[in-house]
């Protein structure tokens, strides 16, 4: 028989040798459990000897996983919990378009502002950052409350009408997202934000060394840091360098470093003159670059969703000029300026490529470029005033008329319109690189009584939500979504439509 007391220590401690009961059941279907830390983590990580527990992804988040999904959040979990076998706690995550960035990112912060593997402590994170173009900040809002609602989770955005202050100094956010040309001018307001994680979306925007937006987010001082992009890896080394550095700074020494073992040589292996041996080296230095950056850059294509989605047709339409393109294009081609391309400056190359682009789309633009850069001497005017091709326009043409017969392009997406909403249902995402040719396409809905909604530069932040939100639902009427490439090609989900059509390539 225990005494009183003795029971009472021996009932302390069968209590203390029960294992740490996770916050989810690991032991469930379907559950993704995270890896444990290893000896070495634990001994760098965890001084004060806590007892391990499971980390398990939120079941409400874990249905809506992939398997791709699945393993890219277990990437990016290993990455900044500092698992994996780099100095460093940093991650790209490159996935092309489509395969689900934003919900693996925000199943991943979930994770780490909940839970910590080591038992007692507090949980990895308690403030996050998200840093992206001003025009998707209520997109990421968006999205964090259609995966947690806004009673798991609140986040902070920062517009026009916030008070950092609400975010500082009080306990309601744990999330700030934030636009990259507002985070400059608030760096010094957000220096004592402690945040634990910063990710930033697109990539792109970190790819120089000595842009302002990076310099302000290295202030942060946090080493948890994401990347999501859908093409790290550029042809300029110099550009991925600058990444890699931003993610994880302690990889490589320094750029000069960096320039001389791995992209000198491998730029050199490349050039048509090069020797058996500079091709040897190059190949060599870049398998082992791959190597490294392996370990923190996980990619998937498309391929990865295929079994998921209805078959994807892609057609490339060539489409017969106009008579009136085609008379343009005999007084351009007859011009000193496009006869030069091969002497001339690359700005002159860049500006007869522009002219041949706008008649490519429309004669409408070429006749008001023509005449701006003729009348107010602006402009490629070089090209314009030696073709004389005002007088190939008909007497009295007025450009801003739409008239689907001048173009040649115009003709045929006139056509595929028309035949897709007189047998279909089906709703159209029209994209163009020009506000000018958004502008026509905007006349040729006019003129069909299309309703649409148009996204481009102009489009109020508050609106640009609003009108995808609206485009993808069920019950809307708008036919066509008009699309500038520019202001739209990153970040928005424009689910309510199956058609995609690419009116200009750039």
């Amino acid at each position: 028989m225990f005494s009183d007391g003795k029971a009472m220590a021996a009932a302390a401690s069968v209590s203390a040798a029960k294992p740490p009961i996770p916050r989810h059941d690991p032991t469930v279907d379907g559950s993704l459990v995270m890896p444990r830390p290893s000896h070495t983590h634990q001994a760098k990580w965890n001084a004060r000897k806590r007892p391990l527990v499971d980390v398990v992804v939120d079941p409400l988040l874990c249905a809506h996983l992939r398997e791709h999904q699945r393993q890219g959040v277990q990437f990016l979990y290993e990455c900044v919990m500092g698992m994996k076998e780099f100095d460093g706690q940093g991650a790209i995550l490159a996935d092309e378009m489509g395969l689900g960035k934003t919900l693996q990112t925000i199943a991943l912060l979930w994770t780490l502002l909940k839970q910590n593997p080591y038992h007692g402590d507090q949980p990895t994170v308690k403030r996050a950052l998200v840093v992206c173009p001003t025009t998707l900040i209520n997109n990421w809002k968006q999205e964090f409350k259609k995966w947690l609602g806004d009673e798991r989770i609140r986040a902070f955005v920062v517009d026009s009408k916030a008070n950092i202050g609400d975010f500082l100094h009080g306990k309601i956010y744990n999330v700030m997202i934030i636009g990259y040309e507002k985070l400059r001018t608030v760096q010094e307001l957000l220096s004592d934000a402690q945040f634990d994680i910063v990710v930033c979306f697109p990539g792109h925007r970190l790819k120089s060394q000595n842009i302002k937006t990076a310099q302000a987010i290295r202030t942060l001082l946090t080493k948890r840091r994401i990347i999501l992009s859908g093409t790290p890896i550029q042809n300029d080394l110099g550009e991925f360098f600058a990444m890699v550095n931003f993610i994880n700074p302690a990889l490589f020494d320094s750029y000069t470093s960096f320039k001389k073992v791995f992209e000198e040589p491998i730029v050199r292996s490349r050039q048509p003159d090069c020797s058996p041996a500079d091709v040897d080296l190059g190949k060599a230095r870049a398998d082992e670059l791959t190597r490294l950056t392996n370990m923190f850059i996980l990619r998937r294509t498309s391929q990865v969703i295929a079994k998921y989605l209805p078959p994807k047709i892609e057609l490339v339409l060539f489409c017969r000029p106009s008579p009136l393109q085609r008379d343009l294009y005999d007084c351009f081609l007859g011009t000193p300026a496009l006869r030069c391309l091969t002497t001339a400056a690359a700005s002159e190359h860049l500006s007869c490529i522009t002219a041949l682009k706008k008649l490519c789309n429309s004669p409408s633009l070429t006749f008001d470029s023509a005449t701006k850069a003729i009348d107010e001497g602006v402009g490629s005017s070089l090209i314009y005033a030696e073709s004389r091709c005002l007088d190939a326009f008909p007497p009295g043409f007025d450009s801003k008329k739409y008239d689907p017969v001048i173009s040649g392009k115009l003709m045929v997406l006139d056509h595929i319109l028309t035949e897709l909403r007189a047998s279909t249902k089906e709703k159209v995402v029209l994209v163009s690189n020009y506000t000018q040719t958004l502008d026509i396409l905007e006349g040729m809905c006019n003129k069909h009584e299309y309703d649409f909604f148009r996204l481009d530069g102009s489009t109020p932040s508050g609106k640009r939500q609003e009108y995808v939100d609206r485009f993808n639902s069920p019950t809307c009427n708008k036919f066509v979504f008009l699309l500038s490439s520019k202001s739209g090609g990153v970040g928005l989900n424009l689910i309510g439509a199956s058609r995609l059509i690419l009116f200009d390539v750039d």
